[in-house]
């Protein structure tokens, strides 16, 4: 095994959603900080007070009020609403980032089991894996262009009514082409009678494994509102949806391994399946191929909209900045960067409503200041360690 020591620098606001939305009445907000509340902890505090039955008959009332003013108003009432109470009757606590929330739902990170903010290996390996493939893609378009073309024509024709069009169709194939085991005269993997490939480690892919990366401290996060913004014919945009998030704050860094299994690169190898890369220092240079042309894709957003390219992007040109989480803007620019004009537009006129303007997507996830979200730079380890 190849280990690769990777850090993580967070440049923007970075949310990766553990759980669903928190409804009202899981939270409460005080001052500046958000407190989750834990359903075990709470009950233990009304038991010691003798409120557990009081707050059963009224539970009805407070779930309903989606403004979670019934909840705060029943604290209030009961002499609950102090700081320190709700420290005690919490999983966690974040500061907020500005003013308090300005939507009734907040959409919580991913966390430890200690309530520490915390970046899973899963996807920080997706949006590796998603840079691995769109070095494959473009290599595809460059060496093969009709080819490349004809296949998204294939997939437009065979995604009738799916607004992701053509995006699972050209992951399969790519990884078809990297995959063990007998394929079908496509070149796809021969499938068993469970649908699943029947060759022995599926797609090169495998080979890439990512631990968890090292737990935030619980003050590293924020609560911060973001917004979708949406052009406009008129080369402005608009705030279409407030959105709040908690979110790991600019400036924080992480520590995670990356690990490449030689072994299965060998058995790849031995069988002459193609190697798409071999060496971390591959992958490293492939995320800043993909954060390069991704910067020159968001340059004719912002002029396109008549609006400054944030500073915070300049700064990041031929660095290896990863794009983590929601609002990272992958599932719509990673396939459409490749595509000329004409086919982005004739994708959205397919599966969009038409609009009188040549951007597609018209839409972004932006943070405060109206910069992306989910940027990190990463600083790889210059001399990996083998392990047995």
């Amino acid at each position: 095994m190849t280990v690769t020591h990777v850090s993580l620098h967070t440049l923007t606001p970075v949310h990766i959603g553990g759980t669903e939305a928190l409804h009202p009445s899981q939270f409460v907000v005080l001052g500046n900080r958000l407190y989750v509340l834990s359903e075990e902890r709470f009950l233990t505090t009304l038991q010691q007070r003798n409120l557990a039955h009081r707050f059963l008959g009224d539970a009805a009332g407070i779930l309903n009020n989606r403004e979670g003013g019934g909840l705060r108003s029943w604290l209030q009432r009961y002499r609950l609403w102090d700081a320190h109470v709700l420290t005690n009757m919490c999983v966690y606590t974040c500061k907020l980032a500005g003013n308090p929330p300005t939507t009734s739902d907040i959409r919580a990170l991913t966390r430890s089991a200690h309530g520490n903010p915390q970046f899973f290996g899963t996807s920080v390996k997706g949006s590796l894996r998603t840079v691995i493939l769109y070095h494959l893609a473009k290599a595809w378009q460059s060496e093969k262009p009709a080819e490349f073309i004809n296949m998204v024509e294939i997939a437009l024709q065979r995604s009738e009514q799916n607004k992701k069009w053509a995006s699972q169709q050209l992951v399969e194939k790519l990884l078809a082409t990297f995959s063990l085991g007998q394929r079908d005269e496509q070149g796809a993997p021969y499938k068993s009678s469970g649908g699943s490939s029947d060759a022995p480690y599926r797609d090169y892919l495998r080979v890439l494994k990512v631990a968890d990366a090292e737990p935030f401290a619980k003050e590293a996060a924020s609560v911060v509102s973001t917004n979708v913004k949406s052009a406009k014919g008129s080369n402005d945009w608009y705030d279409k949806a407030p959105i709040t998030v908690e979110a790991v704050d600019v400036g924080q860094r992480t520590h995670l391994k990356l690990v490449l299994d030689d072994w299965l690169m060998n058995q790849y190898a031995n069988q002459h399946v193609p190697l798409p890369f071999t060496t971390p220092a591959e992958l490293e240079q492939y995320v800043v191929d993909f954060h390069q042309d991704w910067l020159t894709y968001e340059a004719e957003f912002y002029h396109y909209v008549k609006k400054s390219f944030p500073s915070v992007l300049l700064q990041t040109r031929g660095k290896p900045v990863l794009h983590l989480g929601w609002g990272s803007g992958l599932t719509g620019t990673t396939l459409l960067m490749l595509l000329p004009e004409a086919h982005r537009l004739k994708i959205r006129d397919g599966y969009f409503d038409k609009r009188d303007m040549s951007v597609f997507p018209k839409s972004r996830r932006l943070g405060p200041g109206d910069t992306p979200l989910g940027l990190v730079e990463l600083a790889f380890s210059s001399e990996p360690s083998t392990v047995s």
